[in-house]
C-alpha cells in the first residue's frame, strides 16, 4: 500500500524526533508537487526547517522560508499550521517569528494570540505569556483554555490571588473538569483558603479523580490542622484504593505526625515498591513518592535504613531532577558555601568502543571535591570507569548542600 501525503509527514516527524535528520529529509521529496491542506503543508515547512538546521544547512534553511513564503504567506491557516508546529518541535524562535506574523495580519482573531502565548510559556516567558493571555480572554472571554492557561502561568509567577480568579473563570465554562478543581483547591490552600480549599476538593471529588481530589484534600487539612478531616479523608483513600501509593502517603504522614516514625516508614516503603515497578503509575508520581520517602529518612535519621533503597535507585538508573534532589539531602550534610561545576567525564562502554561522556552539575566545596563525587555517582549509576575530559566552574559560592543535582546520561557526542 502507498502512503499517502499524511502518512509520509506522521514518518518524517517521527524521524526528526528521534534524530534522523537525514533519512527524514529523503522522504520530503516524495510530498514536493502532492496536494495538501494547510496545516499539514505548514508543518512540513517546519519540519524541513529543522532538518536542515540540525544538518549545519543553515543557509538552506534561511532561504526555504522565505521561497515558500513567497507563495503561501497569504494563507492565514499555513502561516499558523508552520507557527504552531515550529513551537510542538521547540523551535520557539521559529514559531514566535511566524505566530507574530499572523497576529499582525488577524489582530482581531485570538487564535493566533493564543498560540503564541503557548509558545512564549514554553520558553517560560511567563511574564509575556500572561500579557498576551490577558488579551486573548479580551478577544474571547468564553474560550476556556486561555483562562486555565492564564491561572497556570499566573501560579507559576506566585501571583496566586490572579491564579485563583482565572481557574475561577475557567470553571465557571468548564465545570466538570477535576483537574481544575483539584489545582484550584491546591491554590487555595497555599493561600489559606481553607474553606474555599474543600469546596474545591469536594467539586473534584464528584467530578474527576476521587482518589486524587482525597489526597490533595488530606493534605490541605493537615495544613489546616484539621485532624478530623484528615482522617476523613484517609477514610475515602482507603475506600477508594487501599493499596494505592496516595492512601499509603496520606497513611504515612497520620503516623508521622503521631510520632509512630517506624510504623511510617514502614507505610512509605510499601509506597515505594507500589510506583517503582508499576507502569500505570505516571513518572511525576514515582519520582514524588522516592524523594518523599529520602526526606523523610533525612529528616528521621534514618540513612541506614534508606541504603538498600538508594541502591534500588541506582540499579535501576532513575536520575531525575526530583530523586537526585532527594538523594542529595540524603547523603550530605549541609555546609557554609558550595560552588556549582560542570564536570564531564569520559568513558568507554567496552574496550572496542569510541569515547562516551557524561555531564555533570556538582555543588562542590572545590574542583577536586566535584570531580570526586561526579566519578563515584558514575561509578554507582552505570559501573563505567571514568577519567575527567573537562571541569568547568559555573556558579558562584553560595549556601547550599554538596553533591550531584544533574546527570546528562551517556552521550555518544559532546553538544558544540
Amino acid at each position: 500500500m502507498t502512503d499517502t501525503p499524511t502518512d509520509t509527514l506522521t514518518r518524517v516527524e517521527a524521524l526528526v524526533r528521534e534524530g534522523q535528520f537525514e533519512d527524514a529529509l529523503g522522504l520530503f521529496q516524495t510530498l514536493y508537487d502532492q496536494a495538501r491542506p494547510s496545516s499539514e503543508r505548514g508543518k512540513g515547512l517546519a519540519l524541513e526547517v529543522i532538518c536542515l538546521e540540525a544538518l549545519d544547512r543553515v543557509d538552506d534553511a534561511r532561504q526555504l522560508i522565505p521561497e515558500v513564503m513567497e507563495e503561501e504567506g497569504d494563507d492565514h491557516a499555513f502561516i499558523l499550521a508552520t507557527g504552531a508546529a515550529f513551537s510542538n518541535l521547540g523551535a520557539y524562535h521559529h514559531a514566535e517569528t511566524f505566530l507574530n506574523n499572523l497576529c499582525d495580519l488577524e489582530p482581531d482573531n485570538f487564535v493566533g494570540w493564543h498560540n503564541l502565548a503557548i509558545n512564549l510559556g514554553r520558553e517560560q516567558r511567563y511574564d509575556e505569556a500572561i500579557n498576551i493571555y490577558g488579551k486573548v480572554t479580551t478577544l474571547n472571554p468564553d474560550y476556556p483554555d486561555a483562562w486555565y492557561q492564564l491561572g497556570y502561568c499566573q501560579r507559576l509567577m506566585g501571583n496566586l490571588d490572579a491564579s485563583v480568579e482565572a481557574y475561577t473563570k475557567f470553571l465557571q465554562l468548564s465545570p466538570d473538569d477535576g483537574e481544575a478543581w483539584i489545582e484550584l483547591g491546591v491554590l487555595e490552600s497555599d493561600r489559606e483558603q481553607f474553606p474555599q480549599a474543600y469546596a474545591a476538593f469536594e467539586k473534584a471529588a464528584a467530578t474527576g479523580d476521587a482518589e486524587d481530589a482525597y489526597y490533595n484534600w488530606a493534605i490541605s487539612a493537615l495544613g489546616a490542622q484539621d485532624g478530623e478531616q484528615f482522617e476523613a479523608c484517609i477514610g475515602h483513600l482507603q475506600t477508594i484504593n487501599p493499596h494505592g501509593w496516595r492512601t499509603l502517603m496520606a497513611r504515612a504522614d497520620y503516623e508521622e505526625i503521631n510520632e509512630h516514625v517506624e510504623a511510617a516508614w514502614a507505610i512509605l516503603c510499601d509506597a515505594f515498591e507500589a510506583v517503582l515497578d508499576n507502569e500505570a503509575e505516571s513518572v511525576d508520581a514515582r519520582d514524588y513518592v522516592i524523594a518523599t520517602l529520602f526526606r523523610f529518612a533525612k529528616r528521621n535519621r534514618m540513612e541506614k535504613d534508606a541504603a538498600p533503597y538508594v541502591d534500588r535507585i541506582f540499579d535501576e538508573g532513575i536520575f531525575t531532577e526530583e530523586i537526585l534532589a532527594g538523594l542529595q539531602a540524603l547523603q550530605h550534610d549541609p555546609i557554609e558555601t558550595a560552588i556549582g561545576y560542570q564536570v564531564v567525564l569520559q568513558g568507554k562502554l567496552d574496550d572496542t568502543s569510541d569515547p562516551v561522556y557524561v555531564l555533570y552539575g556538582v555543588s562542590g566545596t572545590s574542583p577536586e571535591n566535584a570531580q570526586a563525587q561526579a566519578e563515584k555517582f558514575e561509578a554507582r549509576a552505570s559501573g563505567m570507569t571514568c577519567t575527567l575530559y573537562e571541569i568547568q566552574q559555573i556558579a558562584a559560592p553560595q549556601p547550599g548542600l554538596p553533591g550531584v543535582y544533574w546527570r546528562s546520561g551517556i552521550i555518544t557526542q559532546l553538544p558544540q
